[in-house]
């Protein structure tokens, strides 16, 4: 009785050993050609008759391989001792071969979804970093036409601030040459950068303008992507500094709490000018409106208000993602 059971147990071995190239050839079948040839192309149809075509072929395969090879040396493997068309045989060896093939198709499917999945967000991001940087480049040279007209315009008024202007310049070439690479800067330096252009722009209009700038930052490790507030100032002073206005007027106020940034710009309004121009904002304006949906997408409110004495921008940021 033992050595029967030791020759059944060894025959069912190689029984298994012998079809385990056809669960194999099931596998690499359905994936690399059923699969990527037809459902990955979205041949459907193509791809049901092949499956279908697939699973009749290897499932007579490998009845054939029991009946003409296994079962004739080890008889007592038939148990039921069926024939090679039996319906319930057939259905066995359909039940035998694809819960294997159908678990390798799962993860084959799944690990090909992970990859692309993969290369589209380093597409993605590949897109982004190369759509915010020619945004970039062309907000800085938009900064420097107008901060070189104001020195300009000292130079030809011969003013004696001339040179501080020239100093300050200096100063915020250096922040736009070597602060401004970083994806994100420190806010504190943000902030000098808005202070220089503010007192370069003084310079220029004199006791003609009143521009008042107060801030308040309670995070001591703020960060923000250069060259995001600027234009928003640049805007106000386009529009609120004009040459028309008796008593012009701008008023910027930046307060952080808890990682949440609001800035607000409030500047009055010429009314032989118009606040049409005023809310599109130009170039400079308008790319940080595009910085700021690629970069803060859900993160960010935007608001404009205006009435017939003032423009007011309000922007809040959330930068809970710079917390440490």
């Amino acid at each position: 009785m033992t050595f029967v059971l030791y020759t059944y147990d060894n025959n069912e071995f190689y029984t298994q050993l012998i079809l385990l190239p056809i669960r194999i050839a099931a596998t690499y079948i359905t994936i690399y050609f059923v699969l990527r040839r037809y459902l990955f192309q979205k041949k459907i149809i193509g791809f049901l008759l092949w499956l279908i075509v697939s699973i009749i072929v290897t499932v007579l395969v490998r009845r054939i391989i029991l009946f003409e090879l296994i079962f004739s040396f080890a008889p007592e493997l038939n148990y039921d001792q069926v024939g090679l068309w039996n319906i319930k045989g057939l259905i066995h060896s359909t039940v035998y071969i694809y819960p294997v093939v159908t678990t390798a198709l799962i993860i084959f499917v799944v690990h090909e979804w992970f990859k692309k999945e993969k290369l589209r967000l380093e597409t993605q991001k590949g897109k982004l970093e190369a759509e915010l940087k020619y945004l970039k480049n062309q907000i800085n040279p938009h900064f420097l036409f107008n901060t070189i007209n104001n020195i300009y315009s000292l130079v030809l008024e011969e003013s004696a601030k001339a040179p501080r202007a020239l100093l300050k310049l200096s100063d915020m070439m250096n922040y736009l040459l070597y602060e401004s690479n970083a994806d994100k800067i420190e806010l504190s330096k943000e902030i000098q950068n808005l202070q220089d252009y503010i007192e370069l722009e003084k310079f220029r209009y004199g006791d003609k303008l009143e521009v008042i700038f107060n801030y308040e930052v309670r995070s001591s490790d703020i960060t923000i992507p250069p060259l995001m507030l600027l234009p928003f100032v640049e805007n106000a002073f386009k529009h609120g500094a004009g040459e028309s206005l008796e008593s012009s007027w701008i008023h910027i106020n930046l307060n952080e709490a808890n990682h949440h940034l609001t800035f607000k710009v409030e500047n009055s309004i010429d009314e032989k000018v118009g606040t049409k121009n005023e809310e599109n904002g130009g170039i400079g304006l308008s790319n940080v409106k595009k910085r700021l949906e690629l970069m803060f997408h859900n993160k960010h409110k935007l608001k404009t208000l205006k009435s017939s004495e003032s423009f007011i921008i309000i922007l809040q940021l959330d930068l809970s993602d710079d917390k440490k």
